[in-house]
Parts: C-alpha cells; sequence; structure tokens
C-alpha cells in the first residue's frame, strides 16, 4: 500500500481494507470517515431515546460493515458515493438494533419483581442454563487476545475502540479488534453447543 493510495485513491483505499482485508487501510478508513458516522448519528433525532451515544452508534455501524463487507461483496459498489450509502445504512441499522437492546433492558428491568419471586425451579433452570453457557464458551479454547473481545464485547457491551483504550497493549489497531470478532461471529455460529442451547432457551 503507497503512501499516496491512502491519501488520493479512497475507492483503493476501501478495496485494499475490503478484498485485501489490509488493517492499516481499515485503519485509515476509521480514522477518516468515522467523523462523518458520528455527524450521522446525531442527525437521528432520537440518539438519546435510545440510550446510546453518537460516537457508540458510530462505532458499531463501522464495527457492522467490517463484519458484512466481504471481498465478494465489494464487486457491487461502483464508487466511494455507493459504499458512503452503505455506511449511512449500517448508521440506520445501528440505531435499530440500540433501541431494540433498549428496549429489551427495560423488558428485563420489569421482570426483576418476577424472578425475585421465582420458584425454586426456576432458580434451577436458570442457573444450569448459565453453567451450560460458560461450560460452552470454554469449550471454545479461546486464547486470551480473543477471549477478552468475546467477554467485553458480549458480556459488558464494549465497541471495539473502547476494547482497544482497555487493552493497548494486547491490540496493535482498532482493526485487529474488528478482525478478531468477526472470526469469533463465525466460530460462535458453528458451535453446536451454543446452537442447541438457543434453541432450548428459545422453547
Amino acid at each position: 500500500m503507497t503512501q499516496q493510495s491512502l491519501e488520493h485513491d479512497p475507492y483503493d483505499l476501501f478495496r485494499q481494507a475490503i478484498v485485501e482485508r489490509s488493517g492499516e487501510a481499515w485503519a485509515v478508513l476509521y480514522e477518516r470517515y468515522y467523523p462523518l458516522l458520528v455527524k450521522w448519528s446525531l442527525q437521528y433525532g432520537n440518539t438519546t431515546q435510545c440510550g446510546e451515544s453518537a460516537a457508540d452508534i458510530a462505532s458499531w455501524a463501522m464495527e457492522r460493515a467490517w463484519a458484512a463487507l466481504t471481498p465478494a461483496r465489494f464487486a457491487r459498489f461502483g464508487n466511494v458515493s455507493a459504499l458512503l450509502a452503505y455506511l449511512r445504512s449500517c448508521v440506520t441499522a445501528a440505531m435499530i438494533d440500540a433501541s431494540r437492546a433498549t428496549a429489551a433492558r427495560e423488558r428485563a428491568y420489569q421482570s426483576i419483581e418476577l424472578r425475585m419471586v421465582a420458584s425454586p425451579e426456576q432458580i434451577a433452570l436458570e442457573a444450569c442454563f448459565k453453567s451450560e453457557l460458560w461450560q460452552a464458551l470454554a469449550d471454545l479454547a479461546l486464547p486470551p487476545d480473543e477471549w477478552i473481545v468475546l467477554y467485553e464485547s458480549y458480556f459488558l457491551m464494549l465497541a471495539p475502540r473502547d476494547i482497544l483504550q482497555r487493552h493497548p497493549e494486547q491490540y496493535a489497531d482498532v482493526s485487529v479488534v474488528y478482525a478478531i470478532k468477526r472470526n469469533l461471529i463465525g466460530r460462535l455460529e458453528r458451535s453446536t453447543a451454543l446452537q442447541q442451547l438457543y434453541r432450548e432457551m428459545l422453547r
């Protein structure tokens, strides 16, 4: 990757980040377009209503784009304008996800009183499910850098940039965190133990 391509050819920068999976190119894209995504997030009047900051929405939108934009899909985008339009759609999707998560948290808070008077059988089932979930995750035998991303993404609900700030000695840049999370999603989706737990949860 040449310095000229980073500075003067935005489309090629996207190509290197998506097709070649260049962490350097993605880091430049993040730095260059993250403020724009924050601006788009602020244009939605309900950012505070969904309980998340515009900065977090923008970060999640970039994360969504990183996970979804595969080399095969890149050919569908003929220019930078099309790619930016896709990034904007990711902001909208992140807003929707945040709103749904907020609603889910509110429902959870409303159910606290019910859980306090839950039957012994219900308490035992919940404890069993949590134990099986942790065992299924432990069986993945993740190295420390992947376990940090898993736990802080899905249990602490932190964005990749926040994980990087907490562990600067562990990851070279935010693109590394994105790449680890992308790989984790694939492993979690392929886990038969987690699939079985999910089916049992829906019963």
